[in-house]
């Protein structure tokens, strides 16, 4: 007899956890309103699967207010409330993030590295990073693609994310840099936040 089927076998299981929360506009419910893509209920409420393998990105949006990109969301520590704020001014491709203010390259040549392309002036990496650092760690974890440097730095809140960074012949520094939340114009600046261009591009046509 075929006992093929019986055969020992590995099926590998994707770990994935759920966020679960409330998208609020100035302090109150509002709807309606989406988490990556996932309608809240009519008081806001919400519940998605996170997605480990994109570090957790999600954009929040709600009709009426500046569209809400976060980063590196786990189970665990998960805010429990997303605040928006009400759009007011007539561009309706505002894009509000937690960041540390600069944008990304990958330099030309055999090394291939993630460098600082622009610091935005006034920003948390102002005067802490300079163009043309190259970023070896976000966190302590190795650089990989620039979408996976770009959204590590990404976060949900004011917080504090650790860089190693390295400029020319100078040995490797340790940076410690607090996210903002800063607004950026999604259709000027998707070079920018070219690494987050599909997310950016959606905000844009919101």
């Amino acid at each position: 007899p075929d006992h093929t089927a019986r055969l020992p076998h590995t099926v590998v299981l994707k770990k994935q956890e759920v966020f679960h929360g409330r998208v609020l506009v100035d302090g109150a419910p509002s709807s309606p309103a989406t988490v990556d893509g996932v309608p809240t209920d009519e008081n806001g409420w919400f519940d998605i699967a996170l997605a480990h393998e994109n570090h957790n990105l999600a954009l929040v949006q709600a009709l009426g207010a500046v569209p809400l990109l976060v980063g590196n969301i786990d189970g665990a520590s998960a805010p429990e409330v997303v605040q928006l704020e009400r759009r007011t001014e007539t561009s309706n491709s505002e894009i509000d993030v937690f960041g540390v203010g600069i944008s990304l390259s990958v330099s030309i040549g055999s090394t291939g590295r993630h460098e600082v392309a622009e610091v935005f002036p006034g920003g948390p990496a102002d005067g802490l990073l300079l163009p043309g650092d190259a970023i070896l760690e976000v966190d302590g974890i190795p650089a990989g693609s620039v979408r996976s440097v770009a959204t590590l730095l990404l976060g949900w809140r004011e917080d504090v994310v650790v860089v190693k960074a390295k400029w020319s012949v100078l040995p490797a520094r340790m940076v410690r840099l607090q996210r903002r939340r800063i607004r950026v114009d999604a259709k000027r600046d998707l070079g920018r936040f070219g690494a987050m261009q599909s997310l950016l591009s959606q905000a844009a046509r919101a």
